[in-house]
């Protein structure tokens, strides 16, 4: 009895995971495609646009695939954090969320230098620099999280005392 309530707890799981992610990648994989073919998306805010929802893809993907296999296969090791490869994964779905949030940072401050500054808009923001900072900020949330990887042997106390010195 307890095998055939969890397989119904773990299907009914699996269908909310799946139609949320499946919702979450054809919106955000409809918005990167119109903003890649619209050319009033071909600028600087267009880039940070695309970048954000870049991150979002990388981490609604991976976190799709991934909640699928655990709960597929049912492994309590699966869902551990003792395992390296369920910590990797949690970098890149996290690092694609943290990602994300600094992508929007710098979109509501591209936003601003527009409304604030529009005659200097062009040189405060260029597509090249859009994707310098669409790419740091991927890596930047990649790196914040990869911390996580090897947590076990890496303390804020260890990482300040190797600052010091």
């Amino acid at each position: 009895m307890m095998d055939e309530k969890s397989d119904y707890e773990d299907n009914i799981a699996l269908a909310c995971i799946a139609m949320t992610s499946i919702f979450g990648l054809i919106s955000n994989g409809l918005a990167l495609y119109m903003t890649c073919k619209m050319s009033r998306f071909r600028n600087a805010f267009g880039i940070l646009c695309s970048s954000f929802l870049i991150c979002n893809l990388q981490a609604i993907f991976v976190l799709f695939t991934w909640s699928t296999i655990v709960i597929t296969v049912k492994s309590p090791l699966l869902s551990s954090s003792e395992l390296f490869l369920a910590r990797l994964i949690g970098v890149f779905v996290n690092g694609g969320w943290f990602g994300a949030l600094f992508v929007h940072f710098f979109v509501a401050l591209n936003r601003l230098c527009a409304v604030v500054y529009p005659m200097k808009y062009k040189k405060l923001w260029s597509e090249a620099k859009a994707l310098v900072t669409g790419i740091f900020s991927w890596t930047l949330g990649m790196t914040v999280c990869m911390i996580h990887l090897y947590s076990k042997h890496v303390t804020i106390v260890k990482i300040l005392s190797i600052i010091k010195h």
